[in-house]
């Protein structure tokens, strides 16, 4: 199965502070990378790196560690073509 990694799911692994909200995304994260051929738009990571800068006031470096971390060894960054602009 394929599976399209939205954002929002992103940025709550990314942002969550409380232990059994973060087990929760966590598993769920753990288990969608389990059961699927994970994909991601480059333009999820700039949201990703925005919203969690600019709402949750995580700094940016913390937020390339988690995307160098827990996103990109295990899901397939798709190309951005002309249809995206």
């Amino acid at each position: 199965m394929k599976a399209f990694i939205d954002a929002k799911l992103l940025i709550y692994l990314n942002t969550v502070k409380t232990i059994r909200a973060r087990r929760l995304y966590e598993e769920f994260y753990l288990n969608l990378l389990s059961n699927s051929k994970a994909y991601v738009d480059p333009l999820v990571l700039d949201e990703l790196l925005y919203i969690s800068g600019k709402k949750h006031n995580v700094p940016y470096g913390l937020t390339i560690d988690f995307t160098m971390s827990a996103i990109l060894p295990y899901i397939e960054v798709l190309p951005l073509r002309a249809e995206e602009y």
